[in-house]
Order: structure tokens, then C-alpha cells, then sequence
């Protein structure tokens, strides 16, 4: 029962590796306008993401990486985390949280997951960054 019900657990668990790592081959390169981010690991993966936010939630992410597969399946997972959520959310998900979304890593690739959480904090940041801009050049636009 025990062989039975372990390899049925992992051949789940590649098949959704698969699915994840097909659908972000398939996604657009982020831009590097718009509030794209990009971060580079000591690994020498680096990850893009770009957040749409619309009435304060995230609506659309465009993920991408040049790094390997559980590279891609985190940052994937992370985009799965991120879409609805609110800016303060996002900057609430950590590694541990995209890790769990995956079932676990392998202890060697957990830094993927960690590296798909800055990517996250990041966009996030850029994000606010952009809006604090835009409300400048609005005021300032207002009182002329």
C-alpha cells in the first residue's frame, strides 16, 4: 500500500511541476516598463515579474526566469500567491509560503523559493514607488 501511494504522490507532484513549468514557458517576457522588476540570485538565476494592480488588488502578473525549473515553479507559485491579493499581502508571502503552495523543495533549491519572494517584495515595492510618483506629479500637476 505504502509504494503504491508514494509513487502515486510523486507522479501528482511531477505533473504539476509540469503543468506550472509549461504555462510559464508559454507567458510574455515582462517588459521592463510598467513596474517590472528583475532579481538576480547568488545562483546566477534571475527572475522578472510585473504586477497589474487595479483598485488596489492584483489582477494580472507577468512572470519569467532564466533559471531552472524549480525556479520557475516558484516563481510561478508566487504569482499564483499574489494574484487578488492587496500590495500588503504580497509583501506578507515569504518563502515558506511558495514552498508550501509547491508541497515542498528539495533542500538544495529551497533558495528558489526565497529568490520568487524577493521577486514578489520587489514588485510590490516598485509598485508603491510608482504610485507615490504618480500622486506627486498629479498634485503637482493640480496646483499650477
Amino acid at each position: 500500500m505504502w509504494p503504491t501511494l508514494i509513487l502515486s504522490t510523486a507522479l501528482l507532484l511531477i505533473a504539476t511541476i509540469g503543468a506550472v513549468v509549461m504555462a510559464t514557458r508559454r507567458s510574455a517576457r515582462p517588459s521592463r516598463t510598467g513596474g517590472g522588476v528583475r532579481v538576480t540570485g547568488a545562483c546566477g538565476d534571475t527572475m522578472m515579474l510585473e504586477l497589474t494592480i487595479a483598485r488596489d488588488r492584483v489582477v494580472a502578473s507577468r512572470p519569467h526566469t532564466d533559471g531552472c525549473a524549480f525556479s520557475r515553479v516558484c516563481l510561478a507559485a508566487a504569482a499564483e500567491l499574489a494574484a487578488g491579493k492587496t500590495i500588503a499581502d504580497i509583501l506578507a508571502i515569504d518563502a515558506d509560503q511558495i514552498e508550501a503552495r509547491l508541497g515542498g523543495l528539495p533542500h538544495d533549491h529551497r533558495h528558489c523559493a526565497a529568490l520568487a519572494a524577493a521577486a514578489l517584495t520587489a514588485a510590490a515595492e516598485q509598485h508603491r514607488k510608482n504610485e507615490r510618483i504618480h500622486r506627486a506629479v498629479s498634485e503637482q500637476a493640480c496646483t499650477r
